[in-house]
């Protein structure tokens, strides 16, 4: 049994830096999400009246939550747990991992504002109830906030497999604040020495291990990357920030236009544990490739 077609509410958390970014792409959400959807911002403290109107005006029905009215709700919900209120007043993206659950009055649909969909998609915002309580986009590799040894042991860390919160469906009541504190304390230190950007995501990983997870095809909801294949399957492209100015003339070459019958109906995975090799070779894979790129950058001023 799965849910029913109904107007769902897709949260997503929006900057001034990137409110335009937000803009086109949460109209690109609306206009082909088969399923009827509303929109619900959160504002991280940075957006303007001119942000807001712009977003406002992306479809009609949504809204915007202050950062006032989501520290309220949270910080009354966070008390008992110290190492979460720290990561979530140092680390913006923890806001994803805390208010956006506790505001949800349901399951959660989330999906960051540098998403575009370039094409009718359906099945992406659902939660099948016999099998699933959290779904994410692949990523594709691994990028997480701990070093390989961290999975090894005894008390080894048990992390889902390249997930990307880019996209974030989640079961209400499946987020464990225990055990997030739990991990906080244990490896909060850590994460603050290895590409701190990436702990929250970090979280999620080790959440969805106790949880039933899965991650959507990469070929249907992909995340940038260079060489990327834009086939007859694709709906969406996470944007993220290493590629993000490659979205205006994506946003150019895929305008809008698709044809009801080319509807993708997004499927999903089960999630797989992520492993010491696994992530070594992600760790040599960005080492290489950040090498490459400072090649052709002396290369490009010689």
């Amino acid at each position: 049994m799965t849910e029913t077609l109904q107007e769902k509410e897709v949260f997503t958390l929006a900057s001034h830096s990137d409110a335009g970014t937000a803009a086109v792409c949460l109209k690109s959400l609306c206009r082909y999400s088969v399923e009827p959807v509303k929109i619900v911002v959160f504002d991280d403290g940075t957006l303007d009246s001119n942000d807001k109107e712009q977003l406002l005006a992306v479809s009609a029905g949504t809204r915007v939550i202050e950062k006032a009215e989501a520290d309220e709700l949270s910080l009354s919900k966070l008390t008992r747990y110290p190492a979460c209120l720290t990561f979530r007043s140092s680390n913006v993206l923890f806001r994803k991992l805390f208010d956006l659950p506790l505001a949800a009055s349901a399951n959660l649909f989330y999906v960051d504002s540098d998403v575009y969909f370039c094409k009718p998609f359906t099945g992406l915002f659902t939660l099948n109830e016999r099998e699933q309580d959290v779904v994410f986009m692949d990523n594709g590799g691994e990028s997480y906030s701990v070093r390989p040894w961290h999975l090894i042991g005894p008390k080894a860390l048990k992390l889902a497999s390249a997930i990307n919160t880019g996209i974030i469906c989640l079961r209400a009541g499946c987020l464990d604040l225990d055990y997030v504190e739990y991990l906080l304390k244990q490896l909060g230190h850590v994460f603050e020495n290895h590409h701190l950007w990436w702990a929250e995501q970090t979280c999620w990983a080790a959440v969805a291990m106790r949880l039933r997870g899965f991650v959507c095809d990469s070929e249907q909801v992909a995340v940038m990357r260079p060489g990327l294949e834009i086939s007859s399957a694709t709906c969406a492209v996470h944007f993220v920030s290493t590629f993000r100015s490659a979205l205006p003339e994506f946003a150019r070459k895929y305008p809008g236009g698709a044809t009801l019958d080319e509807v993708v109906n997004v499927s999903t995975h089960r999630i797989r544990k992520c492993t010491t090799l696994g992530m070594t070779k992600s760790l040599l894979r960005a080492r290489n490739e950040r090498a490459r790129s400072r090649v052709v950058g002396r290369m490009s001023l010689s």
